[in-house]
């Protein structure tokens, strides 16, 4: 046969394999900027990344921005498809299929840049007023470490990571662990460009935290919207267009 009709047979073939049939869901969101938020341009970068994914894949998304705990509680009991921006753990698994990791979110410690204090490597850190922010899951590994009784730290718990912030500004605490991206963003647009100079952070990770979607298991295309999103996923963590959505920097 010759090649060119080999070739035209292939394409006639190709131009036959019908599209996935497109699908439309609701998932739950949260506040989490830069990652996630109602008024962050396409939701959020996490957002953006769950919308291109399975637009690829021909699924279209609408989020519904809401408290954490709500968030995580509507998807459970199947109010929503699923929901945006949660780490794996052995309870969320019982009602939930997981995606490939969206990205991986890295907590480090925040000190200010006139102090004197040793803070790497961070798990002898000791005699120190460490925030921490209510209801944060920091790794096991992590609190442990600094609430030994020879560490002599004290923890100063506050509501979320921005009070941190302004309490680490004004002295009430030493440091405090935040993901890396999420504390900047704040900093930028909480401080002038003139104190943004007075933070600073470990180069050290304190833990790496792989960040998913989940998809509720009772809902009637899970397993197929989960192996659509990572499809959709890999091709855009292989294009361009994943740079210009999650930038290397976290400032």
């Amino acid at each position: 046969m010759p090649r060119c009709w080999l070739l035209f047979l292939l394409l006639g073939w190709c131009a036959t394999v019908p599209a996935a049939p497109a699908l439309s869901i609701t998932l739950s969101n949260g506040e989490w900027p830069p990652y996630m938020g109602e008024k962050l341009p396409g939701g959020g970068r996490l957002s953006r990344v769950v919308s291109e994914a399975f637009a690829s894949e021909n699924v279209s998304v609408r989020y519904q921005f809401m408290p954490w705990v709500r968030a995580l509680h509507d998807a459970r009991q199947g109010r929503v498809a699923g929901s945006v921006g949660w780490l794996l753990t052995p309870d969320r698994q019982r009602d939930f299929l997981f995606s490939d990791p969206l990205y991986t979110g890295r907590v480090v410690m925040f000190y200010r840049r006139d102090s004197t204090a040793p803070w790497s490597p961070w798990r002898l850190i000791k005699g120190r007023r460490l925030g921490l922010s209510r209801g944060y899951d920091y790794g096991a590994a992590v609190w442990p470490a600094l609430t030994q009784p020879s560490a002599q730290n004290t923890l100063d718990e506050a509501v979320d990571d921005l009070t941190n912030l302004k309490k680490l500004a004004a002295g009430y605490i030493d440091a405090f662990p935040c993901d890396e991206a999420v504390c900047w963003n704040l900093i930028q647009t909480h401080w002038p460009p003139a104190e943004q100079g007075q933070f600073a952070t470990t180069k050290e990770a304190l833990h790496e935290s792989p960040i998913h979607l989940v998809i509720n298991r009772q809902h009637e295309h899970a397993q197929e919207l989960i192996e659509r999103f990572n499809r959709g996923l890999h091709k855009l963590k292989r294009s361009p267009q994943w740079a210009q959505i999650m930038p290397a920097s976290p400032r």
